[in-house]
């Protein structure tokens, strides 16, 4: 049996390690469970990102081509998002209604910019807020101005709307985006982001932490999201010889600064092409096939979920980053929202890059038009002729899943393996 002095001594080696494990736990939050929560989703994402995300590695000889491509840090995660939406001119508003349309086209709907972001990045990249993972949403503030001259917008609203929204919890320090929304505004465009980085002596809109909308619009949203994740707009380009005929390149090309018209970043709701996804770092060098030799190859569908073919990058002599970039579409997700003529083939584009930061997609015309043809699709039978490199691409055939498509190189391609 144990004595007086042995008990009282057990009772307090019990309560001791008690007080010790309480401050354990308190310090890994396992008792704070909206931080808990928090923490549990930033840690699987940032499991997954490691997984995943590609780095510059210079003995990674065999992806070593595309690597300019790759931005070399991670978009990858939960982003926090805040909008702030303004009533211009104290017109007829209701706050808690509009709120939630605006919720809903950012947030949580079933077409939402967040379930855009979430598909295009296979999971990747989720948008949430900083105090609710549906989102924070800031006003109505009512202001008396309605100006909507070039940077105006910016310099004007951007003070005023933050000055507002700190009464309301609001810190710009919280979010890795703002977005504010303008009612009642009398610009002719439904978004801008904000310029804030020099390339190539112009202003340009990548990486802007700020953008704004005229309109609750989810897609809106998206494209002006896209220049703060870092892109640029995805632009068309066809070029014609001497007799009108169309061809890679010319004296008498034509482009049109958003004529890609699969992409959100162009004409289009549909999904990033593959140069802006590996741009992000959604399409992973083993979902690549870097092309140096003829041969027939397999591409997948560009939206499919699974670790499969979603480019071929087909190089040609003398430049070390490969030309071509073949995908293929079907009407999966938000692709099905697009012109069902628009799915008939393959497509190509290739890229122009300025600076260190700015990468341009640009989709090439391929075939000459009619009133049944796209130029920008190759169909099935349809070669696509570089001559000035030597190279054509086929389209052999393609099933709801995947196309084959034939590369033939028809001058020396030894400069191709030089590495």
């Amino acid at each position: 049996m144990f004595d007086r002095k042995q008990i009282i001594g057990i009772i307090l080696m019990i309560i001791l390690l008690s007080v010790v494990s309480f401050v354990i736990y308190k310090n890994l939050n396992l008792f704070d469970t909206k931080t808990n929560t928090i923490s549990k989703v930033d840690t699987t994402l940032s499991k997954l990102n490691k997984s995943y995300n590609y780095t510059k590695d210079s003995s990674d000889v065999s992806h070593k081509p595309i690597s300019a491509l790759y931005p070399g840090f991670s978009l990858n995660g939960t982003k926090k998002l805040a909008v702030i939406m303004i009533n211009l001119k104290n017109q007829s508003a209701d706050s808690a209604t509009d709120q939630e349309l605006m919720r809903q086209a950012i947030f949580t709907g079933e077409n939402s910019t967040n379930a855009f972001y979430k598909e295009n990045s296979y999971g990747l990249l989720e948008l949430r807020g900083y105090y609710s993972k549906e989102g924070d949403i800031y006003g109505y503030y009512n202001v008396p101005y309605n100006n909507c001259i070039g940077s105006d917008i910016f310099k004007i609203y951007i003070p005023l709307a933050e000055t507002l929204a700190k009464a309301d919890g609001y810190s710009p320090e919280l979010y890795d985006y703002i977005i504010l929304y303008l009612k009642g505004s009398n610009c002719k465009f439904k978004g801008d982001a904000m310029n804030d980085l020099p390339v190539g002596g112009n202003l340009s809109n990548l990486f802007s932490k700020y953008m704004f909308a005229t309109t609750i619009d989810s897609f809106v949203v998206a494209h002006e999201l896209g220049h703060g994740l870092g892109l640029s707009h995805s632009q068309s380009i066809i070029c014609v010889n001497s007799e009108n005929i169309l061809v890679p390149t010319s004296n008498n090309c034509k482009i049109d600064e958003y004529g890609d018209s699969f992409d959100v970043m162009g004409y289009s709701k549909g999904n990033l092409n593959s140069i802006q996804k590996i741009r992000l770092g959604w399409i992973f060098p083993s979902e690549i096939t870097i092309i140096n030799s003829s041969g027939d190859y397999v591409i997948n569908s560009l939206e499919l979920q699974s670790s499969i073919i979603k480019t071929l990058a087909i190089s040609v002599p003398m430049q070390e980053t490969p030309k071509y970039y073949v995908e293929y579409r079907r009407p999966i997700g938000f692709d099905a929202k697009l012109d069902k003529n628009l799915f008939g083939g393959i497509t190509i584009r290739t890229f122009e890059q300025f600076g260190s930061t700015q990468i341009v997609p640009r989709l090439i015309g391929v075939a000459n038009k009619t009133k049944e043809n796209n130029p920008y699709i190759l169909r099935p039978g349809q070669t696509f002729e570089d001559d000035t490199n030597g190279v054509s691409i086929t389209l052999v055939s393609m099933n709801n899943n995947s196309a084959n498509v034939e590369v033939t190189y028809k001058k020396s391609n030894s400069l191709l393996n030089k590495k």
